[in-house]
């Protein structure tokens, strides 16, 4: 269960920072 927990914590992490660096593509042009 701890683990599935860090997992999903990892997951929202990379979320994250997928979407941060999509808005900064995005400012880019």
């Amino acid at each position: 269960d701890e683990s599935r927990y860090a997992m999903s914590r990892g997951a929202h992490k990379n979320l994250k920072r997928a979407e941060r660096a999509r808005i900064m593509v995005t400012k880019i042009p």
